[in-house]
């Protein structure tokens, strides 16, 4: 992060409210042994709690590294691809410390 600076109570007081609960989108994924194929592979919603102690706002820059396909062979297009991708606007960025509890008891499938 590029010049960060602590943010102030009030900035503090909204990001802690944005990010006290939420809900993540996962996936998961079981491969078969011994067959090509997966022996589960599902959606998953996984509640989310947080709990922010600090947070610090800056700027960044985005940087590939692009790899040759033989060092990559199975995405080294997709990567190349993302990183020809123009930069249309960059948002502030923000670092925080804290804690996440992932509520796995309250996870569900999507079906």
């Amino acid at each position: 992060m590029i010049g960060a600076h602590p943010v102030g109570q009030s900035q503090l007081a909204g990001i802690k409210a944005l990010t006290a609960e939420r809900i993540l989108f996962g996936w998961r994924y079981i491969s078969k042994i011994g067959a090509p194929g997966a022996e589960l592979s599902q959606p998953i919603l996984y509640p989310m709690s947080s709990d922010i102690k600090s947070a610090a706002m800056g700027s960044g820059i985005v940087e590939w590294t692009q790899l040759k396909p033989q060092q990559n062979p199975m995405q080294w297009h997709i990567i190349k691809a993302l990183a020809e991708l123009p930069l249309i606007k960059m948002a502030p960025i923000i670092m925080v410390e804290g804690v996440a509890v992932l509520k796995f008891a309250q996870a569900r499938v999507l079906e």
